[in-house]
């Protein structure tokens, strides 16, 4: 917005931007689909004077826009406060918000928000079927993600907030426990061998066999461990949906590299077209033969 006096500029009520004489400056924001009226001031010694203003429509035939509105009246808003250098999280932002934040259930669905592509990413806490959270995270420039402004319901049981889980000893993040080394080394047929191994725990998981699944538990699982539901539908057989010679960014911050060197994860298709439904299962190798030691 070239000119010889400065100017500014503001989008509906999510914000605005200040331009000074002969800059150009571009801002993106992430504007549901509707109406919307841009603004163009102009700044003098008498203050700002509004120069024109344009009503736009946003528009998204694709539906690629995922609302993160929240489904009530009473919101508390926070933002957590970094130290100069502080190093975020390495991976996908749903995984980032999974690992970081505290005070989620286990049922709560949390999700990606705004627009797929956005290179500042929203996610979202769904319970029961309600918008109940809404994070904002942002890029540490080093490929993590920290997590940014955050917005609640101001209702009993919700308690969102932020966890010191970069700085604490493995394990961290989602994981209760690790696998402890030596572990043996993969192989050549890691891929076929660990896939079918993950195959047969789940199997054995949804029959309610016991027996079958505790030999394939790694000794590293503490006794009585309980892992999240694994739910095929009905009808169909677990399908690996892929294999991962390294577990993944969940397992590199959970656990370490050094496990994470070792870990194979196997991701297993449910049955449904839903891919938010299938799972990882992670596994290392043993003298006698892959051992699951995580499901996520």
């Amino acid at each position: 917005m070239p000119g010889r006096t400065p100017a500014t500029f503001s989008v509906g009520d999510v914000g605005g931007h200040g331009v000074d004489p002969g800059q150009r400056k571009e801002r993106v924001w992430q504007l549901p689909p509707g109406d919307v009226t841009v603004s163009c001031g102009v700044i003098s010694d008498a203050g700002t004077r509004v120069a024109s203003s344009a009503s736009l429509s946003i528009v998204d035939p694709n539906g690629y826009y995922v609302p993160d509105a929240l489904d009530c009246s009473n919101i508390v808003g926070m933002s957590p406060e970094y130290a100069e250098g502080w190093l975020g999280y390495q991976g996908d932002p749903v995984e980032a918000a999974h690992v970081l934040l505290t005070g989620l259930l286990a049922d709560d669905v949390v999700e990606r928000a705004g627009y797929p592509e956005s290179s500042e990413p929203i996610v979202r806490i769904v319970r029961d079927g309600a918008v109940v959270g809404r994070v904002r995270l942002f890029s540490d420039q080093q490929g993590g993600w920290l997590l940014g402004a955050l917005d609640r319901c101001d209702e009993p049981g919700i308690s969102f907030g932020w966890g010191d889980e970069a700085t604490k000893p493995f394990p961290r993040g989602w994981f209760e426990w690790c696998p402890a080394p030596p572990f043996s080394e993969p192989g050549p047929r890691w891929r076929e061998r660990a896939s079918a191994a993950a195959v047969r725990f789940v199997e054995a998981s949804t029959a309610d066999d016991d027996r079958a699944v505790s030999e394939l538990l790694d000794p590293s699982v503490p006794p009585g461990t309980e892992f999240p539901e694994v739910v095929i539908a009905e009808g169909t057989q677990p399908v690996v949906g892929g294999a991962d010679a390294r577990g993944s960014p969940l397992v590199d911050f959970g656990c370490g590299r050094d496990v994470d060197a070792y870990t194979v994860a196997v991701t297993i298709d449910d049955g449904t077209e839903s891919a938010s439904a299938d799972f990882t299962v992670f596994l290392v190798l043993r003298a006698d033969g892959w051992k699951v030691w995580g499901v996520y």
